[in-house]
């Protein structure tokens, strides 16, 4: 399918509904117009102040001239100017200033190369929306963006784990998934929940979006969002967290590389992956990590 180009001007900008915004103020750069745009509404439904922009000259131009922004979302395939140029001069420009970089074409030497060149994160066309707005907020968080030295480089998978995730189980009440995704441990397991059993045996996952539908099937025909939810967790179901799982989950072990690792999670667009060792779930690590730590010529092998 060809990508929808709209020639009517470079900038759109999009009023908030109902109040003021409240959420973080987001540049959307994509060419794909009909894209940014629906991006773009689902932002604003949920009260981010958005403006988009077609390509990379008129993302620079609006971050000249408009306010300042908080993040910018920045597609890696545009013409002309591409999105890592774009990302070197927005760095250039505020060396403070978070971009996420999006892309349906996404391989690992991309991904090391922006994420070196300053992103936040790399995110995978089609995303969820719940992940998306998550990821914004992040991205505004002065604790979630404080950077850190790389001290030496890393290969494998155990040299970039996290441990300190909360474990949950299928036989725990749907409410705990909806408490660890509102806790400040939730932020290092980022936007999927792995859930085991009681010998730590992997069984499936649990993003926010799981939530939601889970209170649309109580709430019928209502168009509920994360955010929402969040205020109104007694509209999640009495059940099992085990009642709602997506069964089929991709893992890794400690002793892969991390080239490899990070082409599989392209593959299955997942940010983050649980670790299995002998069986069991040890920890996680996430794309943005793995990126961040990959050495170029093995990105480029891989």
């Amino acid at each position: 399918m060809g990508r929808s180009k709209d020639h009517s001007g470079a900038i759109d900008r999009f009023q908030q509904p109902g109040g003021k915004p409240v959420g973080p103020r987001v540049l959307v750069v994509d060419d794909e117009v009909a894209f940014a745009k629906n991006i773009a509404s689902l932002l604003r439904h949920r009260r981010f102040d958005v403006e988009t922009a077609v390509d990379g000259i008129a993302a620079l131009e609006a971050f000249r001239t408009r306010p300042a922004f908080d993040v910018v979302l920045l597609d890696v395939m545009m013409p002309g100017l591409d999105g890592i140029q774009v990302l070197r001069k927005l760095k250039a420009m505020a060396p403070e200033l978070e971009v996420i970089m999006l892309t349906g074409q996404a391989t690992a030497e991309i991904g090391v190369e922006a994420i070196r060149a300053g992103a936040f994160d790399y995110l995978i066309k089609p995303c969820d929306i719940e992940d998306l707005t998550e990821k914004l907020r992040s991205a505004t968080d002065v604790k979630q963006i404080r950077r850190h030295p790389l001290l030496w480089p890393r290969t494998m998978v155990a040299e970039v784990i996290l441990y300190g995730f909360r474990r949950l189980t299928t036989d725990e009440p749907l409410i705990r998934a909806f408490e660890v995704f509102n806790s400040d441990r939730r932020k290092m397991a980022g936007e999927t929940l792995f859930i085991v059993d009681s010998e730590d045996v992997l069984q499936g996952t649990i993003t926010q979006q799981t939530l939601v539908d889970a209170a649309r099937t109580v709430h019928a025909g209502e168009n509920i969002t994360w955010e929402e939810l969040r205020s109104h967790p007694e509209w999640l179901p009495d059940r099992r967290i085990g009642d709602f799982l997506r069964r089929e989950v991709v893992s890794t072990h400690p002793e892969m590389s991390l080239g490899t690792v990070a082409e599989k999670m392209i593959e299955h667009r997942m940010q983050s992956l649980p670790v299995v060792d002998g069986g069991r779930v040890t920890g996680i690590v996430r794309l943005r990590d793995v990126l961040r730590y990959l050495e170029s010529d093995e990105a480029e092998e891989n």
